[in-house]
């Protein structure tokens, strides 16, 4: 059935449906490979784990569980043992496992129709998984030969007929059903029956001791008086004393704990609000006193940062006094490095470079009065009116030497003479550059050049307060400047300042929280950094130190404030113990504990009396106390009456009970057990299993029948039971095949065939069981009633009467 299933989830795709078509499992038809192999997969399941393995199979595979169970069963169950062979099918040996899987397949029934059976004596789960297996492989021969051969040699008239034989399992579940509900109410009488002979033995026993227990109850103190004697002590007048002593102990004790509560408060009272403020601040302190070193670090780099800030200013004020004609400003450093500095350098470079080529060809218009050609003129005419004037004077006044004065004289008219030529030359248009020579005219270019330079440095440097005659005259001093200036500004604001800012903020934070502490701790504040938080260190280690002495003082309070508790419990407690029994002291004394103390030793010697009394009784009666509170039920309405009254109505109780159990009694003894002596298994299969056993008992009656009168075993094709049946049978056929061909019995005439019935001794149930097998006996009336009569020789052996069914063999 389960060819090509390889999985569970194929195998219950293929099992769940065909569940709805069977009555029970057993029937599903399933080969001994199959059985294997759903082992297997079971197996397999589990070894890969337990727990998850179970939810997996009661869950997404319960009918392949079910299966495998009722498999196991059909193949391993022995003689009353099962969950052995299925811990070794699928190797789990734990008992909670076979609850597990029990109470699961009762599960699995109700929650699918499937039948289920629930008797009084049997295992809930084994005896319905057998029920669905059928007859288990071990029991078949069981079967075959206790109620098989039996039936058909004996019993059934016609084995091919179905309706006889329905008719015969139909009977035999009757009559089970029948003993069964007798043996029921049989256990139902017997246990009345111990009860009520119980009660009676109770209720005589009961009026026997009436009369002694009156006297016994007139020893014993009444209600009231046992009440409050119960709680007394044995010796009182000792408690008493006892309690007194330890009352006044108890209370030297408390004086005692109050003196030294004072004392510890006063130790408490050392600690007070400024150390717990001081304590409250210690993590602050802690921070302060490790951070002592790093601010005097601190203060030392930020003098060394001062100083290299200082200096660097110095040589950038001193820079950029060659340059402009203002103080230096920090927005001047940072507008000079927005600058795009390196093109200016490079500008300044280029600047001095031309300059030094072009210094002799351009010169800018009225830069040089003495490169001006109108000036010249005008000055070669003030120095030729100087020398004229000198050649007079040196003629009128001969103060010079004549050829001196005339030679000077001479040279100063050849230079005036020369200023018409300078003259004409002014009058030319203006030129911004003139060649002096003939290479003048390759230098044009590189004088073009400097002139764009210039241009493009006056345009970046013309926002900065500098002199921009140096662009021209002094391009490498400028270039220098701005250098130095842009490197000392870069490091300046760079790596000292935020490096002061730093500190500084640092420094601030420390002062701060120093400050505030030392301000809200009373320390000076003209005391340096170091002093104060050596002051605040003081102040904790004080602080801690009252703190340690407050703790132990609080603990040395919380211990004595739990002494003084429990003293003062077990004062309290004392005194209502004695306040108490003198109260019951004065009660039986009638005001006096003196006399209350008389009448109490009064009453326990009266009562120790009464229990040795009943000491003895309890020796012959063992349930006295149960004894004595039926008396006193019966002491509440007539006393030693109503238990004789009692005493009857159960005695005669007693006697019809009696009655219908040996009623009963005969009734089981007119009906033996159903197929008495055969495992559980094969008699429950067969009066619990519906119609599924019906139609295996009747294929098996035909294989049983052609065996004895054909000599020949049915196939299953031809049986209709299952190939393990078939299997079994032949094997069991083998071996009685002499047996059983000897044990054929016919009568002379063929109308008529006696069997005689068969008894069995059956020592458990101590009970003699006839079986009747089917007889042939000719009647006039098709419709006369025949009965088979069974009776004893002893009147209580009961009777019994089988109905016979008519056949027409005309």
């Amino acid at each position: 059935m389960l060819e090509g299933c390889e999985t569970l989830a194929e195998c219950e795709k293929r099992l769940a449906p065909a569940i709805h078509e069977v009555n029970l499992l057993g029937d599903l038809g399933l080969s001994e490979d199959d059985c294997l192999h759903l082992a297997q997969l079971v197996r397999e399941r589990l070894e890969e784990g337990r727990s998850d393995a179970a939810v997996y199979l009661e869950s997404h595979a319960p009918t392949c569980l079910a299966c495998f169970l009722v498999a196991t069963a059909i193949s391993g169950y022995q003689e009353g043992s099962y969950w052995p062979q299925v811990a070794e099918s699928v190797g789990v040996h734990d008992p909670n496992w076979h609850n597990r899987w029990g109470r699961f397949f009762l599960k699995y029934l109700r929650s699918r129709g499937l039948p289920f059976i629930e008797l009084p004596d049997a295992q809930p789960y084994l005896s319905n998984i057998l029920l669905h297996s059928g007859i288990p492989n071990h029991c078949l021969p069981e079967f075959f030969d206790k109620v098989l051969e039996p039936f058909v040699r004996r019993t059934v008239n016609d084995p091919c007929d179905p309706a006889e034989i329905r008719y015969w399992l139909r009977i035999y579940r009757r009559e089970n059903d029948e003993r069964l509900g007798a043996e029921t109410d049989l256990a139902e009488l017997k246990n009345t029956e111990r009860e009520l002979r119980a009660r009676c033995g109770l209720l005589q026993s009961a009026c026997e001791l009436y009369d002694q227990f009156v006297e016994l109850w007139q020893l014993e103190p009444n209600a009231g008086q046992a009440l409050a004697v119960r709680g007394l002590p044995a010796d009182c007048q000792h408690v008493l004393e006892e309690n007194r002593r330890r009352l006044e102990h108890i209370e030297r004790e408390l004086r005692k704990l109050t003196e030294q509560q004072v004392q510890e408060k006063e130790r408490f009272k050392n600690a007070t609000e400024r150390s717990h403020k001081i304590l409250s601040h210690e993590q602050i302190i802690g921070e302060l006193a490790a951070g002592v070193s790093e601010w005097v670090r601190q203060q030392e780099q930020w003098k060394d940062l001062k100083a290299q800030e200082a200096e660097l200013l110095a040589n950038v004020h001193q820079v950029w006094a060659q340059i402009s004609f203002e103080r230096w400003q920090d927005e001047l450093g940072d507008e000079l490095i927005k600058l795009h500095l390196d093109h200016v350098l490079e500008d300044l470079a280029a600047i001095e470079r031309f300059s030094t080529s072009c210094s002799e060809l351009l010169v800018p218009a009225g830069d040089s009065p003495t490169r001006n050609p109108r000036a010249v003129a005008w000055l070669r005419l003030l120095v030729g009116t100087v020398g004229v004037a000198i050649m007079v004077a040196g003629i009128l006044l001969s103060a010079l030497p004549v050829i001196a004065s005339v030679a000077t004289g001479l040279a100063i008219l050849l230079a005036a003479l020369t200023a018409p030529s300078f003259f004409k030359r002014a009058a030319t248009p203006s030129q911004e550059v003139r060649c002096a020579d003939d290479d003048a005219v390759e230098g044009i270019g590189d004088a073009q050049q400097l002139q764009e330079c210039r241009s493009r440095v006056e345009a970046l440097v013309g926002d900065l307060p500098i002199d921009l005659e140096l662009v021209a005259t002094q391009p490498q001093l400028l270039a220098t400047a701005f250098s130095e200036i842009a490197a000392r500004y870069t490091d300046l604001s760079s790596r000292v300042r935020p490096a002061l800012r730093r500190i500084e903020e640092w420094l601030r934070d420390y002062a701060k929280r120093l400050d505030e502490l030392g301000s809200e701790l009373g320390v000076p504040s003209y005391l340096d950094a170091e002093q104060r938080v050596q002051q605040l260190d003081r102040l904790l280690q004080t602080a801690r130190e009252q703190q340690t002495h407050a703790s132990k003082a609080r603990a040395s309070l919380v211990e004595l404030a739990d002494r003084q508790n429990k003293l003062q419990s077990e004062r309290d407690l004392l005194e209502k113990l004695t306040q108490d029994i003198e109260d019951v002291l004065r009660s039986l004394g009638d005001g006096s504990g003196e006399a209350g103390l008389t009448r109490l030793e009064q009453i326990r010697c009266r009562a120790a009396q009464a229990a040795a009394r009943k000491a003895e009784l309890r020796k012959q009666y063992p349930q006295l106390d149960e004894i004595e509170r039926e008396m006193h039920l019966a002491r509440r309405h007539a006393g030693k009456k109503t238990i004789e009254e009692q005493y009857e109505r159960a005695r005669r109780e007693l006697l019809a009970v009696r009655e219908r159990i040996q009623e009963c009694q005969r009734k089981l003894a007119s009906r033996p057990v159903v197929f008495g002596g055969v495992d559980e298994p094969i008699r429950r299969y067969l009066f619990y299993g519906g119609e599924s056993a019906e139609r295996f008992f009747f294929r098996a009656v035909r294989l049983m029948d052609t065996a004895i009168r054909e000599q020949r075993i049915l196939s299953r094709a031809e049986s209709g039971l299952p190939n393990r049946v078939v299997d079994r049978f032949r094997q069991w056929w083998e071996a009685r095949r002499e047996e059983l061909a000897s044990d054929k019995e016919e009568t002379a005439e063929a109308a008529v065939r006696f069997r005689v019935p068969v008894i069995l001794l059956d020592a458990r149930q101590r009970e003699v069981t006839a079986k009747v097998p089917s007889q042939r006996l000719p009647v006039e009336h098709v419709r006369e009633k025949v009965e088979f009569v069974f009776f004893g020789a002893n009147r209580d052996a009961g009777e019994r009467r089988l109905p016979l069914r008519a056949y027409d063999v005309g």
